[in-house]
């Protein structure tokens, strides 16, 4: 196929990477085959700057978008305002990653500042997100419960990565369900309205933690919003 800077990384018998070029995101992602419990995430690469003008869907599929050099997504216009990546279904996963010394930046930022999103970075039902090092999550101004990530019914796991400059109704981290948390994790500088506001932990929800673990909230170690 043709390079283009959106490829499905398959294996060949030598176990070297082979490059399918897909021509958009959700064309790579629609190619990749229905996840079943024990299905490992394909790997779709992505070497330049990705603009998204309609939700990236991960449905029943297990997906690890991951950065070949300093790549960002962004959105298209200021017309795009609801959630950029929406992963739902029991079996269904997205991971953002980075390959060597890459570095990912996922921003939700309009060109007018006044507008406001009415979805977030990564919304979650049912599925999983994971985030990895090298990789922000940043300035989605959102209506949306998460600005960053939105959890419900979900998992979210944080193995590294950093999710500043967000504004949500509950902060930039939503989840109704247990947080994994392990590696160097920063969330900082993230706010409802005005006010210091990181993540939000509903009905039960809880932060399990793996050792070792540098899990960084501004202020104080750890600044909870509960229901």
């Amino acid at each position: 196929n043709t390079a283009t800077g959106i490829a499905i990384i398959n294996k060949d018998a030598a176990g070297n990477d082979v490059p399918d070029y897909q021509p958009s995101l959700q064309a790579a992602i629609d190619k990749v085959e229905a996840a079943t419990a024990d299905s490992e995430a394909t790997v779709i690469e992505v070497s330049d700057q990705l603009e998204l003008s309609s939700t990236v869907t991960i449905e029943n599929k297990k997906v690890c978008i991951r950065a070949a050099g300093d790549v960002s997504i962004g959105r298209a216009d200021d017309s795009f305002k609801g959630d950029m990546f929406q992963v739902s279904g029991e079996n269904a996963s997205l991971q953002f990653e980075v390959k060597d010394d890459g570095k990912l930046t996922v921003s939700g930022a309009f060109t007018d500042t006044s507008i406001t999103a009415e979805g977030s970075i990564v919304k979650v039902t049912d599925g999983s997100f994971g985030l990895f090092s090298n990789v922000i999550l940043t300035r989605n101004n959102s209506s949306a419960k998460g600005a960053a990530i939105d959890c419900t019914s979900g998992q979210i796991a944080l193995a590294g990565g950093t999710i500043t400059g967000n504004t949500g109704a509950n902060g930039a981290v939503y989840s109704d369900s247990d947080i994994l948390v392990q590696g160097t994790v920063i969330v900082k500088d993230n706010k409802i309205a005005d006010v210091q506001a990181n993540v939000y932990l509903d009905k039960e929800a809880k932060f399990m933690i793996t050792v070792p673990v540098i899990f960084v909230v501004e202020v104080i170690l750890l600044i909870i919003w509960l229901l």
